[in-house]
């Protein structure tokens, strides 16, 4: 208990030097800073007493989990979330993700996720220049691994992604403050599907969620995750679930969704707004992953089918229905408990506040269209410049065969 503690009082320390850094050259950005900070020490200091003399552990079952409360938000968790960046050779991508991602905004940290035990990560991870990365080395390559949290998030707000995917920091801040408002549910950028066929489940790719409009899975490689959640999974899913995942080197993301859903019985994942999802931008690279095997279908099929049924989402009161995914508007995008994404507002951050006027300036001038585009146009260029988009000058001449 007392390295417990010593860890959430070490968190709270790293979130106010990271804090203070993003806010030390405006004068009433710092004093908010430090009360923000003496307001989130007592917080978990009171919260860790509380918690630990009714809960000595987290849960080790799935049934004791679903029992388990997760930590309200805290003032800070309002304004900033951290990334957990999973990487595998390609340090290209890593770099230039890192670089986009650690000028927004709302990143607290960055921690990146190195499994690789034969290699080490570049200098130019390990000192970025933003102070804001973390390289955490995991002794095990598993794809579980994203999920087991090694160094204290300074947050509770956790977004989850691979290092190939980058969108415009605006965009991230859609889905960030819709799970501000909804912290037991993930909010993602990535609609899936299961698909129900002669009583067996399988695996729906994007194309099978467009053509149906629906959607029950989110994909962890750009979603928004509470972070207790990361340490019930570690500790309470399914070993069946956990197991399959090392050893296909596969389906963790749809692991994390129905693990998720099963916690909230059966709920299926939120959305970012429509236009956040439409802004993705994908670094190339030159192999195939894991997805271009020729069992990856066989393989997330069963996946689908083995944890549903492990986790108790495949029949009864608690089956994952699929829910209509696009409602005609860039907004709204997702469950229909998403249309509340601007009037439910429990705390009005300073952050979201010009978020939502920006979004209102942008709609009101009837030119949102070019105002998506601008931010993506933006948010590109560097990785652009960089050879890393497909199809493009740049990429021809480091690509293209002659």
């Amino acid at each position: 208990a007392k390295k417990q503690r010593r860890k959430r009082i070490q968190l709270s320390l790293l979130s106010f030097v990271n804090v203070l850094r993003v806010n030390i050259r405006n004068k009433m950005g710092f004093l908010i800073t430090i009360a923000t900070f003496l307001i989130c020490f007592c917080f978990e200091t009171w919260h860790f007493i509380d918690r630990r003399s009714t809960l000595p552990r987290w849960p080790d079952t799935l049934e004791e989990a679903k029992q388990f409360d997760i930590s309200p938000l805290r003032p800070i968790d309002y304004e900033y979330y951290t990334i957990r960046m999973n990487t595998w050779r390609r340090n290209e991508q890593l770099i230039a993700s890192i670089d986009h991602h650690s000028q927004c905004e709302g990143v607290l940290m960055i921690q990146v996720v190195w499994c690789d035990e034969e290699r080490e990560p570049p200098q130019e991870v390990l000192n970025h220049v933003s102070g804001k990365v973390v390289v955490e080395k995991h002794t095990i390559n598993s794809l579980n691994e994203r999920f087991n949290l090694q160094h204290p998030s300074p947050t509770l707000g956790v977004l989850s992604m691979d290092d190939d995917v980058i969108r415009p920091c605006f965009a991230i801040d859609s889905g960030f403050f819709k799970w501000t408002e909804f912290p037991d549910r993930m909010v993602g950028f990535d609609t899936r599907l299961h698909v129900e066929k002669n009583g067996q489940w399988a695996y729906g790719y994007l194309s099978a969620s467009e053509a149906t409009n629906s959607y029950s899975i989110v994909l962890p490689r750009y979603s928004f995750i509470h972070r207790d959640y990361l340490y019930l999974y570690y500790n309470a899913a399914p070993r069946m679930i956990i197991d399959t995942v090392t050893t296909k080197l596969n389906c963790e993301d749809i692991a994390m969704s129905f693990f998720v859903s099963s916690l909230l019985g059966g709920k299926i994942p939120l959305l970012a707004d429509y236009w956040a999802v439409k802004t993705q931008i994908k670094l190339y690279t030159e192999k195939g992953g894991i997805s271009s095997s020729s069992e990856h279908k066989l393989i997330r099929d069963k996946c689908v089918d083995d944890f549903a049924i492990a986790l108790g989402i495949k029949h009864g009161d608690t089956k994952l229905t699929a829910s209509e995914a696009y409602h005609g508007s860039y907004f709204g995008f997702g469950d229909e408990i998403s249309d509340r994404h601007f009037t439910n507002d429990k705390v009005l951050s300073n952050r979201k506040r010009r978020f939502l006027e920006s979004i209102a300036t942008a709609k009101s001038g009837g030119n949102f269209e070019t105002f998506v585009h601008d931010l993506v146009k933006d948010a590109r260029s560097p990785a652009e410049k960089r050879g890393l988009i497909k199809n493009t000058s740049a990429w021809r001449k480091r690509f293209a065969k002659s």
